[in-house]
This record gives structure tokens, C-alpha cells and sequence, in this order.
């Protein structure tokens, strides 16, 4: 709270639950899967809306991870929809016609996460 005038928060909102079971994000702009979830890994599947403000944006969308690593585990991912000249990244170029779709298993001897 001190430090938020230097770290401005970005709008955030609770998911809703779509009737697929999606936890659905911004309108429905970001839908979440938790496809498997076991002790050593989790796979989970996400679609980013094409040419929505916050999930088709490119990098200046707010609805993308922050940079991270997992020193324990091994992450795969695997892009659904062909968007040519993708590169590993997670988040919808602002110029895509369809919707990214992204499957993410992460894995290891501490297990997911």
C-alpha cells in the first residue's frame, strides 16, 4: 500500500464461472481451463480473445503473466491456433484475427506451480 503510488495496480475483477467451466476474465475476453491437476503436475488450457483491450492487445494488454521462471519444474506449452511468427510469449498480437489458445503443462519434483 505504501509503494502502490510507484507500483500502480491494474483494474482487477473476480472470475466468473462460464457454463464450459471456464473461469472467465474481462467479459469473457480471457477463459481459463484447469484440464489435469495432480501431485507432481498441472495442465492447464487458456484462450486469449483476438482484438479484445485487454487480452488482443499485444504487450500492452493487461491480461498476461508477468516475466517468470520455475527453477524446479519443467514447463511445456503447446499453441493451439496458428498464428504465424509466434513467438513463446503469452499474450494475443494486437493485429491476430482468431483468438490465442494456449495449453500449459508444468511439471517437476516439487510439483505444480
Amino acid at each position: 500500500m505504501a509503494l502502490s503510488w510507484i507500483f500502480p495496480r491494474a483494474f482487477t475483477a473476480p472470475p466468473s464461472v462460464a457454463p464450459d467451466g471456464a473461469y472467465s476474465y474481462f467479459d469473457g475476453a480471457l477463459l481459463h481451463y484447469d484440464l489435469e491437476h495432480y501431485p507432481d503436475k498441472y495442465v492447464s488450457r487458456t484462450i486469449f480473445k483476438a482484438g479484445n483491450k485487454y487480452t488482443g492487445n499485444g504487450r500492452a494488454g493487461i491480461a498476461v503473466p508477468p516475466y517468470h521462471y520455475h527453477p524446479y519444474q519443467d514447463e511445456h506449452f503447446e499453441v493451439v491456433t496458428d498464428i504465424p511468427l509466434l513467438f513463446a510469449k503469452f499474450w494475443c498480437p494486437a493485429d491476430a484475427m482468431e483468438d490465442l489458445d494456449v495449453v500449459v503443462t508444468a511439471s517437476g519434483p516439487n510439483g505444480p506451480g
